[in-house]
């Protein structure tokens, strides 16, 4: 996902004032909630069994998010918008 995301980026950033710009990002664990106990861990090895109860009801409640947190922009540079 990290190579394909930054391609991209590099893909839709060119001939815009984001060509040349930087990506920085950073990926969060998925973490699951078992639906029988509620009981929530971060996902190890591909097992999706809720480790108290063995339970295989369980629910991703986070890791499958995608938050811009800030863009950074050059204080001297100016822009030109394209009609």
């Amino acid at each position: 996902m990290p190579d394909s995301l930054a391609f991209y980026f590099g893909f839709v950033a060119k001939g815009t004032v984001c060509e040349g710009a930087r990506l920085e990002h950073t990926f969060l664990p998925a973490r699951l909630r078992c639906s029988a106990c509620g009981m929530e861990w971060d996902r190890g090895p591909p097992v999706f069994r809720c480790p108290a109860g063995d339970d295989v009801r369980v629910a991703v409640v986070s890791g499958h998010e995608f938050e811009i947190e800030s863009i950074d922009v050059g204080e001297d540079e100016v822009y030109v918008s394209r009609p």
